[in-house]
């Protein structure tokens, strides 16, 4: 009997010997092809990890180019040294045009500036990065150049202003009363040197603890709407700074910070606790912003002042509107406008030398900044601009004036009028040394005219019977009106800048 097995060997080997050949042959002829096919598949192993390797070096040189947006030289220069640096593959040195400054449009699209000399509103940079693929295989088989490999990046400056208009000793002379009651003496270190500087997020994070308003989900906007007492607030913004906060009759008025705080949109819109840019604020604009919030529920604030030559002359003040301050903001934010509060003082019947009887009745119109688009914001150079504010306005302020003669002049006709003084636009620049030294710029119209206009009123038809008349009316308007309460302080509290790879 035949052994199927030892049949089946016999038979495999016949074939063998018979066909043995016929493989040598055809993989002889394959194996070229079997080699480029495998040469091919190195090359793309090879081409993607460098095209990766290419891409991460420009990205990290846009970063590094926004980092130092000192001089066009130095983004340059700092572009060119990392993108050169860390090599595993060959990079080519960029050429000039290969690295440019410009800004990100609002469609995220880089827009190269016209003048690549200088960095003027420049919060962009782009760069590519170019170098020879490598194909250690193929090139060796094909010959000739290789082909250039081309990646590019857009690295970003973020800029966020904190900003504010106000008049830290006009504020704590006018509300004076508000405030002493629960500050006491503290209340003059808040209007010391540059003032006290406090975290906007963590006081927010504070308030929304002590009003029981941390929940998933809630964010900054809400807790800008909530209610506080004035005590809560005082507390959590000063207590942290060493102050004692006393109880007042107002302890326990309701304050909403949306009322005098605008804080940009994406800002308020994050939830209470995440990650947010370390934005400071003046301490003095929550204390007089919060004061003011409840002045303009009380038909008439009373306080003194002392005008040449009267003392202690009872002036009434009304708030109609508090003031406007403004945080995280983005050049260009039509809404990022800081403002000061609308007041009014009323000064009836003082009498002046025992000779006339005045009364003044001052609107204050308020003064406005706008963050303007233009500047330097994210520049290391100090002489660059760190903030632009256009317009910067002092809007009109009216002056109602009425004398009357006393015994023996009261049978002089009675003096009316009515004066203003001219607003003013301009723009404000801020260098980035004025930040960095918490430098302030006024902002006023001229209160000049106001001041002769009330002399040649009442001189021309009392001077003859009185002839220091006018200067005495003058003297006290114009000792009104150096309160100061025409005039403010443009500030920018901090800038924080932001930067991130485009796309």
């Amino acid at each position: 009997m035949v052994d199927p097995l030892s049949h089946l060997s016999r038979a495999l080997r016949a074939w063998c010997r018979e066909t043995t050949a016929a493989i040598s042959v055809g993989f002889m002829i394959l194996l070229p092809g079997l080699l480029m096919i495998a040469g091919v598949a190195i090359d793309f192993s090879v081409l993607n990890a460098q095209r990766k390797f290419i891409q991460s070096q420009a990205d990290m040189a846009a970063l590094s180019g926004i980092r130092n947006l000192h001089t066009v030289g130095t983004v340059h220069a700092s572009a060119t040294e990392t993108l050169m640096s860390e090599v595993f593959f060959d990079m080519r040195s960029p050429l000039r045009d290969e690295i440019q400054v410009g800004i990100l449009s609002e469609t995220h699209d880089f827009v190269a500036s016209a003048d690549q000399s200088t960095l003027e509103n420049v919060s962009a940079v782009k760069v590519i990065a170019a170098a020879p693929a490598a194909m250690p295989i193929l090139s060796k088989m094909v010959g000739g150049p290789n082909a250039t490999i081309r990646r590019k990046a857009i690295a970003v400056a973020v800029p966020r202003v904190s900003f504010g208009l106000s008049n830290c000793l006009a504020s704590l002379d006018l509300l004076n009363g508000l405030v002493a009651p629960m500050l006491g003496l503290q209340a003059d270190a808040l209007c010391s040197g540059h003032g006290v500087r406090i975290h906007t997020f963590e006081l927010l994070d504070r308030l929304a603890l002590r009003g029981a308003l941390v929940s998933p989900g809630r964010t900054y906007a809400e807790i800008l709407d909530a209610e506080f007492t004035m005590s809560d607030v005082l507390t959590e913004a000063l207590v942290p700074e060493g102050f004692t906060v006393l109880t007042g009759p107002l302890s326990n008025q309701p304050v909403r910070l949306g009322d005098f705080i605008y804080l940009s949109e994406d800002l308020s819109k994050a939830e209470v606790g995440s990650p947010v840019p370390p934005l400071e604020l003046n301490a003095a604009d929550i204390v007089f912003g919060s004061a003011e919030v409840l002045g303009t529920r009380i038909v008439d604030l009373e306080l003194t002042a002392d005008l040449g030559i009267l003392a202690n002359v009872p002036v009434k003040l009304q708030i109609s509107e508090p003031r406007q301050i403004v945080i995280g903001a983005r050049p260009g934010d039509e809404d990022a406008v800081a403002r000061t509060s609308q007041i009014r003082l009323s000064i009836e019947g003082a009498q002046v030398a025992g000779l006339l009887d005045l009364s003044l009745n001052l609107g204050v119109a308020n003064a406005t900044a706008t963050l303007h688009e233009d500047g330097e914001h994210c520049s290391s150079n100090p002489d660059y601009r760190a903030a632009v504010f256009r317009p910067a306005t002092a809007s009109l302020i009216d002056l109602d004036l009425s004398v009357l003669g006393l015994p023996p002049l009261n049978l002089l006709p009675p003096v009316a009028a009515a004066l203003q003084a001219g607003g003013t636009s301009e723009t404000v620049t801020f260098s980035h040394e004025d930040v960095e030294k918490k430098r302030t710029k006024t902002v006023a119209p001229s209160i000049a005219y106001m001041v002769n206009a009330t002399h040649s009123i009442i001189d021309l038809p009392l001077g003859a019977v009185a002839p220091d008349a006018g200067d005495l009316a003058a003297a006290i308007v114009e000792d009104l009106l150096g309160l100061r309460i025409a005039e403010a302080q443009l500030e920018v509290f901090d800038l924080v800048c932001t930067r991130r790879l485009a796309g």
